[in-house]
């Protein structure tokens, strides 16, 4: 399942930025400072049973604003970050489903939301990771993460 889900998150990307980004699943997590944190839960309580959770540079995301709503990245304002941030989460975390096989049956996929820092401490800690795709070839390091909540 994990290289169909990376060959999808690759695609999916491409797709919506036009350039290629690759993933590994057995790359680490780099700093977070300066990040966006967005999470799509997948499920059925307030966070789902489990979440995807997108890790995203904002120099990462301004440029994908710019591209997605063809603008110049210095005209890049706070909501078009949060609106590319959750488009971002929606449509990577949808390639995670994957993951579950026929135990998605059912299941519903909530909307994306952003995430405060101590909001995604909390969820970590709530939380198991099933398994991380983190990119190899873009300086923010654009991470999803897929956790089962407790």
């Amino acid at each position: 399942m994990l290289p169909e889900v990376t060959h999808d998150l690759s695609r999916s990307w491409r797709l919506m930025l036009g350039h290629e980004l690759s993933f590994d699943t057995n790359r680490t997590i780099g700093n977070l400072d300066d990040v966006g944190f967005f999470t799509l839960s997948i499920g059925g309580n307030a966070w789902g049973e489990h979440a995807a959770v997108l890790l995203v540079a904002q120099t990462d995301l301004i440029q994908a604003a710019a591209v997605m709503f063809d603008i110049d990245q210095a005209a890049v304002e706070a909501d078009d970050i949060d609106d590319v941030g959750r488009e971002l989460c929606n449509v990577l975390g949808s390639c995670c489903t994957k993951l579950f096989g026929n135990e998605m049956h059912g299941f519903g996929i909530g909307l994306p939301q952003t995430l405060s820092h101590s909001e995604l401490t909390e969820l970590f800690a709530r939380g198991t990771l099933l398994c991380q795709f983190v990119a190899t070839n873009l300086a923010g390091s654009p991470t999803i993460r897929v956790i089962k909540i407790h």
